[in-house]
């Protein structure tokens, strides 16, 4: 049996939603001068890491000028990007494509994990969260139209999986919020599918749905299992 994909991908940013493909995080190298970075940031002598931090390519990197990574600027980090000062005073800047990093409350930054978990049964007390994946699943929970569904706490945003489809999925940025209810689709109880997903079958006629959480956003794909020449 042949089948049609149907691709969207719900992008987030901090100040608005946009529709746009995702990008691999791949790294990207750049030598900033560490005076104009103390020009936006005081740099704290008392944020040094341990060399585990600091991947193979930056330490080979230095290595070849002869000098030495001295620490992580982890005042610098940004969802996107990581921060080494050099023992002669400069920084090597690392950008990422994608998001690698998220912050949690207290302003640590974690790798991004895009599992899902069942919100019935969690606990944010005891749950290792951004910033704001905590307050859009505190919300939910506490919500009197709360959706019985998932959430994925270790992404730099908030979002809410719906187990039925029909009741929509909703995605969240700081004050920005955003819900989509789907038009004359069937009440369909999804499974999770992988791990950072859930997969509804027949949602409408001969379609299936999956939603996904990707480390930037919530992805939809509409798969059609017969071509269609009208909808």
């Amino acid at each position: 049996m042949k089948r049609y994909l149907i691709c969207y991908t719900l992008m987030l940013f901090v100040l608005s939603s946009l529709l746009s493909t995702t990008a691999a995080a791949a790294p990207i190298v750049a030598s900033v001068n560490a005076d104009k970075i103390k020009d936006v940031v005081s740099v704290s002598s008392s944020t040094y890491s341990v060399m585990g931090d600091v991947p193979l390519d930056i330490l080979n990197e230095v290595k070849k000028r002869g000098k030495k990574i001295k620490r992580v600027a982890k005042e610098l980090q940004t969802e996107s990007s990581r921060h080494y000062q050099v023992d002669d005073g400069s920084m090597i800047a690392e950008y990422f494509s994608g998001t690698p990093f998220y912050q949690d409350e207290n302003g640590a930054w974690h790798d991004v994990d895009t599992t899902i978990t069942d919100l019935d049964s969690l606990d944010l007390t005891k749950l290792q969260a951004s910033k704001d994946a905590r307050g859009s699943l505190n919300r939910q929970k506490t919500s009197r139209a709360k959706v019985s569904g998932f959430g994925a706490p270790q992404v730099p945003f908030g979002v809410v999986i719906p187990k039925d489809y029909s009741q929509g999925y909703q995605i969240e940025k700081s004050a920005s919020q955003l819900k989509l209810i789907p038009m004359g689709a069937s009440s369909v109880i999804g499974t999770v599918y992988k791990s950072n997903g859930v997969k509804y079958e027949n949602v409408w006629d001969d379609t299936d749905v999956i939603l996904s959480v990707l480390n930037d956003g919530l992805k939809e794909d509409i798969i059609l299992k017969k071509l269609k020449l009208t909808f």
